[in-house]
């Protein structure tokens, strides 16, 4: 009889059906199978893989053991079995997303059912087994395909992908003048900001997809700013402070929660000539924690010195004398160039 079982890592699944005739019709990497005779008697200790067929081996009963998780299914009993597939293709199609990141890294697990994969990404990357090396610069047993190529693969092995390192991952790379988007509650009547409020001012932002490892976890983003003076008039009173504004929950909430950092430019004691665009070129690390998953992130300038404000008449989402020159990362986990989208065809 045709017989199948769901087993997760480490599980025993014991079958009390005698026979002569035992075959693997779907199994992944890493099932054994221990037969015994009717005095309880061990006639066969052994691995077994998709596709094994055995005939005229007695036994009373047997226990399969399940290294990691699996769908299995065998045929147990007297008599032989014996099965030609129809020409049909896969019973069931799935498809998903990977996020990836630079080196040698695996795209696919070992996976017997898995009649065919098709696999697209927007950057060149090189495909291999499990002998891939990036070794100074020269990949070997691997093979380079173009980004934006459809790449057909009908082997059910370990695949591995390797894409160039990267030693930053830039979100913003051009030099942005920040908004005003002040903190302070009184410049949006007593309400926090929104997602849609930040979006209909045409605020500046980019998007951030964090990964397991990263949920809720500390990370560093690295920020190139520069101030930019206005006439002489533009006096100080204080610092002024970056931040950025970033969805809370994942990309499409609504609620903001506020990361900043004070960017100190020493203006109280002098007023600034006219036209002097000199004042100091920072390089800020601001801290970012946020869940796993998509995240809006908006810059903005959060708050000009008070006298600035007043003898101004800055308004909020008007320019300030703020700019991002440069938005990166340094965190391994982040050093992505896109995702990759596989669709798999499934016995």
């Amino acid at each position: 009889m045709l017989i199948s079982n769901e087993l997760k890592a480490g599980d025993v699944w014991e079958v009390n059906d005698a026979g002569t005739a035992f075959a693997v019709v779907r199994s992944s990497l890493g099932l054994r199978v221990k037969m015994f005779d009717e005095h309880g008697k061990a006639v066969l200790d052994s691995d077994v893989v998709q596709g094994l067929n055995l005939n005229d081996i007695r036994f009373a009963s047997l226990y399969l053991h399940a290294e990691r998780d699996m769908r299995v299914t065998v045929w147990v009993g007297k008599h032989k079995y014996d099965y030609t597939p129809q020409p049909e293709r896969a019973v069931s199609i799935v498809s998903r997303t990977i996020a990836t990141r630079p080196g040698v890294n695996k795209l696919l697990d070992f996976d017997p059912p898995r009649l065919r994969a098709l696999i697209e990404a927007p950057f060149d990357m090189w495909i291999g087994g499990a002998n891939m090396k990036a070794e100074f610069g020269a990949i070997k047993n691997g093979r380079l395909f173009k980004g934006g190529s459809e790449i057909e693969l009908t082997n059910f092995g370990d695949i591995y992908y390797f894409i160039s390192a990267e030693n930053k991952r830039v979100f913003q790379s051009q030099s942005i003048q920040l908004p005003y988007v002040v903190k302070w509650l009184n410049y949006n009547n007593n309400m926090p900001y929104t997602r849609s409020q930040l979006e209909g001012e045409s605020v500046p932002y980019f998007d951030v997809f964090i990964p397991d490892e990263l949920d809720n976890v500390p990370f560093d983003l690295q920020i190139d700013d520069t101030v930019r003076t206005y006439p002489w008039t533009e006096t100080g009173g204080g610092p002024y402070e970056a931040g950025i504004y970033a969805t809370v929950g994942d990309i499409g909430t609504e609620v903001l929660k506020l990361f900043k950092y004070d960017r100190s430019v020493n203006t109280s004691k002098v007023s600034t000539p006219e036209g002097d665009t000199n004042w100091p070129y920072g390089n800020k690390t601001l801290s970012i924690t946020l869940s796993k998953g998509w995240h809006r992130l908006f810059m903005a300038c959060v708050s000009p010195p008070k006298t600035t404000a007043r003898e101004n008449g800055h308004a909020n989402f008007t320019p300030s004398v703020m700019y991002f020159e440069s938005v990166f990362t340094n965190q391994d986990a982040l050093l992505s160039l896109g995702d990759v989208q596989i669709l798999e065809e499934r016995a």
